[in-house]
């Protein structure tokens, strides 16, 4: 099984969440030193310690892995890393917790993320929320 964190189209309730039939949601999660960017609908992220990036972590099995390579386009758009994941705790009502004023409870997690191969420079999403 692998962790996947995913923060655009493929999150529940998403354009192409159909493609993660099969995986089980983990918990929503943050990606720190990255930036996200709108192309056309979708949207990319890059490198950047200035930014972060708010998402859902999935397990997933090699045949949902393998599906999601081809719709990521691995190798041509997008490329599979690695990466150190932020998880956010949700509590039984699947809200996130908050500890007294130190903000979300979190621990660290690796999971796969798709990273844009090519420079992303416009259509700039500060905020690091892919919404609809």
């Amino acid at each position: 099984m692998h962790t996947v964190f995913v923060y655009g189209t493929l999150k529940r309730g998403f354009r192409l969440h159909d493609h993660m039939e099969g995986a089980r949601f983990l918990a929503e999660g943050v990606l720190h030193g990255h930036r996200m960017h709108k192309i056309t609908w979708y949207p990319a992220i890059c490198a950047d310690p200035e930014y972060r990036v708010y998402g859902e972590l999935f397990e997933v099995d090699d045949a949902i892995l393998e599906v999601l390579d081809e719709v990521e386009d691995r190798g041509i758009l997008y490329e599979r890393h690695l990466k150190t994941v932020d998880v956010l705790s949700l509590n039984h009502s699947g809200s996130i917790e908050m500890s007294e004023g130190s903000g979300p409870i979190s621990e660290q997690i690796q999971a796969f993320v798709y990273i844009y191969m090519h420079p992303l420079e416009d259509g700039l999403i500060a905020s690091g929320r892919f919404e609809k």
